[in-house]
């Protein structure tokens, strides 16, 4: 007789453990919240369109150089300036972005998708390093003087 009350009492507590929740207010559906994660949201580098390029500085004060970024290579691979003067970053590479690091300046480029550009001003004489954080092959030298 006591097995037939536990069976009975484990019957019950397992039907009101699977029964669907009502919820309190019957015109608001319950819906299941799901976790989310938070998803670094990236800066935007400048876009064709747009012929002010991002600077460290305000505006280049000496001469400037273009290097052009390819899949693989920068051309031309070293250039020089004047002391004030910037060099623009352009990526024409088909479908690769680049990240420019020019460690003697503490300074990186913002993501350069193709067709964008990124300008370094450089105040003070000497042989600064370029590199690309995601081609460890593409690397050049800015002489300034």
């Amino acid at each position: 007789m006591k097995a037939i009350h536990i069976i009975a009492i484990l019957a019950i507590l397992l039907l009101v453990g699977c029964a669907k929740q009502i919820p309190a207010n019957p015109q608001t559906p319950v819906t299941p919240q799901t976790p989310t994660t938070e998803t670094p949201v990236a800066s935007t580098p400048t876009t064709p369109q747009d012929t002010t390029p991002i600077t460290p500085a305000e505006t280049p004060a000496g001469p400037e150089e273009v290097i052009t970024l390819s899949d693989k290579t920068a051309q031309p691979g070293d250039v020089k300036v004047a002391v004030g003067g910037s060099v623009t970053f352009k990526n024409e590479a088909t479908n690769r972005p680049h990240l420019i690091i020019v460690d003697e300046l503490g300074e990186r480029s913002s993501r350069l998708e193709t067709g964008n550009t990124f300008t370094f001003k450089f105040d003070k004489a000497g042989k600064y390093t370029y590199r690309d954080l995601w081609i460890g092959s593409l690397r050049g030298t800015i002489t300034v003087e």
